[in-house]
């Protein structure tokens, strides 16, 4: 059986009309909404990526405080690990010399004052002065016959008693001693 079709015509016609103006307006609005969309969403992803990176460049300013920071620190340890290198190695070439400046006491006559002693790579300088030649002689001869100073020479003797301008009268010394 085959309907029957009770609609106008003209209402039929107007109601097609209808359905494709609807149609065409919503197409319309489906190419507007893509349209902005493939506009828009990557200008707002643009923006989105400009942020981030002013973001992670701020970071990285704030962070650069910390960099400089942390190679002043490691100039600065590097520094006092050269020095302490130093330290150390001059502690180690350091020569214990007191107990054998110490040990000049025994030796030394009375009338002999001793006014610098130095060591040098192995080589003790005693300078002095005293009122009688002899005690000189006597201290050196000690020195060479102890156990300790084997080696000590006398290097030199002066007169100071005819200078007016000295203040010790006698002879001042020079004994050398070779390790």
């Amino acid at each position: 059986m085959s309907e029957l079709n009770l609609i106008p015509y003209e209402l039929k016609a107007k109601r097609i009309k209808k359905l494709r103006n609807t149609n065409y307006i919503s197409s319309g609005i489906i190419v507007l909404a893509i349209l902005f969309a493939i506009v828009y969403v990557p200008k707002l992803y643009l923006n989105k990526l400009n942020s981030d990176e002013d973001n992670l460049n701020t970071k990285i300013s704030n962070n650069s405080k910390i960099v400089l920071e942390n190679k002043k620190l490691l100039l600065d340890i590097k520094n006092y690990n050269l020095r302490n290198n130093e330290v150390d190695a001059l502690t180690k070439q350091t020569v214990k010399v007191t107990n054998k400046i110490e040990n000049f006491e025994k030796y030394i006559p009375s009338t002999i004052s001793l006014t610098g002693i130095t060591y040098v790579k192995g080589t003790i300088t005693i300078i002095g002065n005293s009122t009688n030649y002899n005690s000189i002689s006597a201290f050196a001869a000690n020195l060479q016959m102890s156990t300790e100073y084997p080696l000590a020479k006398i290097q030199n003797i002066n007169n100071t008693g005819n200078q007016t301008d000295s203040k010790v009268k006698g002879y001042t010394f020079t004994i050398q001693i070779n390790e």
